[in-house]
């Protein structure tokens, strides 16, 4: 039937003819099947082909003649743990996709135009399986083909990657270093910016739908359940959002060490501050609509910074926004010439050159 009855009172005052209710009840049937299913799936697979992926991974990381013997040592050392986090990882990847599995499907389908009440299921099942099945061939034959690529001899434009023991006692310490004043920097900024960020949160949400409900007032009230829902899932949104980026205050802190291998000890620290100084303006931005930095001081060490990664030195940033005199120089050749051909340019070419001198 059509599901588009925006004009009848009837229709609006049960909930829309009750399929946001439906769809949620068929989502918490169809739920925890799936995850069952797809977790269920996933360990087995990945207790089946560990010792298989084990062995395979320390015999590239052996035998790749992309890595260098200090880094190779690095990453006999480190993957234990890696192997000991995956199970992790692949049971916290396996319960949100079957959250996205089991709901996404019935959502769409359920307010489509001549659906049944059984809309979605087939289409959940299916994807069910089809997860399950791309799994399987990452681990079978996507994960495996990468590591025997990995084997391959360098090209002749390829180098090793290699990093000398100190540089990488050196980076160690920077990431040791950074984890602590990332962690407490971002810590006092969400604590700071916490009930002003959730405010803003409401602030959107109800503005927008407030402006529906001014233009079209019967599409608001179709929207009202979700309206409702939604003032209830702010505060657990913000809490959610807060830990993601207290855990990320850890996790970034190791771009620290890729800044310090490439640039150096001093931009490695600068990055550091740079990354707390972009986060307090960015949330700045969302929550008081303008650019403030609650860290003054960092806004000082950042205000010669180029956006991309590094801090410009003073003789290149001072020449940032001059002309260049031998473009200058090359334009006024080729106006000559195109004025007059036999006009002497040679005068302006020695010119332009001593300028590469």
């Amino acid at each position: 039937m059509d599901k588009n009855k925006y004009e009848n009172p009837l229709w609006l005052f049960c909930c829309c003819g009750c399929l946001p209710v439906l769809a949620l009840v068929k989502c918490l049937i169809m739920i925890p099947p799936v995850m069952i299913s797809i977790l269920t799936s996933f360990v087995v697979i990945c207790i089946i082909l560990a010792p298989h992926d084990v062995y395979f991974t320390y015999f590239t990381i052996l035998c790749t003649p992309r890595l260098g013997p200090t880094v190779k040592a690095l990453a006999m050392v480190l993957l234990p743990i890696a192997i000991l986090v995956w199970p992790l990882a692949i049971f916290f990847y396996s319960v949100i996709l079957s959250f996205y599995v089991g709901c996404y499907d019935i959502i769409s389908k359920t307010f489509e135009d001549n659906s049944t009440c059984y809309a979605g299921l087939p289409e959940t099942l299916s994807g069910c399986v089809s997860s399950i099945n791309d799994f399987w061939s990452f681990m079978c034959n996507s994960y495996f083909e990468y590591l025997a690529a990995y084997r391959l001899p360098l090209k002749s434009n390829e180098e090793v990657f290699d990093i000398s023991l100190c540089l990488l006692l050196v980076c160690l310490f920077i990431v040791i270093l950074a984890m602590p004043i990332n962690f407490f920097c971002f810590s006092v900024l969400i604590i700071i910016k916490f009930i002003p960020g959730v405010c803003r949160l409401y602030y959107h949400l109800w503005n927008s739908y407030f402006n529906l409900l001014t233009n079209n007032i019967s599409l608001g009230l179709v929207l009202l359940f979700f309206f409702l829902i939604g003032n209830l899932l702010i505060p657990i949104f913000a809490v959610l959002i807060a830990a993601i980026f207290i855990i990320y205050s850890i996790f970034v802190s190791l771009n620290a060490a890729a800044e310090c291998y490439k640039y150096g000890v001093s931009n490695a620290f600068r990055l550091v501050f740079r990354n707390i100084y972009e986060f307090d303006i960015s949330t700045s931005s969302f929550i008081f609509s303008y650019q403030h930095s609650t860290y003054l001081i960092i806004f000082c060490l950042f205000k010669d910074c180029d956006r991309d990664h590094n801090i410009l030195p003073v003789q290149q940033y001072n020449n940032t926004n001059k002309p260049n005199k031998r473009k200058v120089i090359e334009n006024k050749i080729s106006d000559s010439n195109a004025v007059n051909p036999n006009v002497n340019v040679i005068g302006m070419e020695i010119a332009a050159n001593k300028l590469d001198s």
